[in-house]
């Protein structure tokens, strides 16, 4: 009897050889694919990101409908909420090369973000120095993106 069992248990560490065996080379197939979804994942993410960043510093109430992006299901006025300063201001300068701060103040008034002072726009690049480049030019300051 005892013959029987050691058989049987030779029998499943057999199969169980196999089946670790199987399993790794399916994921080594199937890893490329694995890897795509994950990095397809990561940029549905970030662009999700960008666009619910670009609604809330252009829109503030009504927000256009976007077919594809229906299951983003935030309104605008609770992006517009959660929009910090300095990412409003990494927006508008990743439209544009450089601009002055009056520049910065006078687009973000204009899409109505009104509480917007001048303080509170050097104060934002003070505070983001990795991000933002300020360079003078007479009396004059012009912000840029670092690269």
């Amino acid at each position: 009897m005892i013959s029987d069992v050691v058989r049987s248990m030779e029998q499943r560490r057999k199969h169980e050889v196999e089946r670790i065996q199987a399993a790794r080379a399916e994921i080594e197939k199937l890893s490329p694919a694995f890897n795509r979804y994950v990095d397809l994942r990561a940029e549905i993410k970030e662009a999700e990101d960008r666009y619910k960043r670009i609604s809330a510093v252009l829109y503030s109430e009504a927000e256009p409908r976007d077919s594809v992006l229906e299951d983003i299901s935030e309104t605008l006025n609770s992006l517009r909420s959660k929009l910090v300063l300095w990412k409003a201001i990494e927006e508008y300068l990743s439209h544009v090369s450089e601009a002055m701060i009056e520049d910065i103040q006078t687009f973000l008034v204009g899409v109505g973000i009104n509480s917007v002072s001048r303080q509170a726009i050097e104060s934002a690049l003070r505070t983001h120095t990795k991000i933002f480049a300020v360079r003078k030019k007479g009396r004059d300051k012009f912000v840029s993106l670092r690269n």
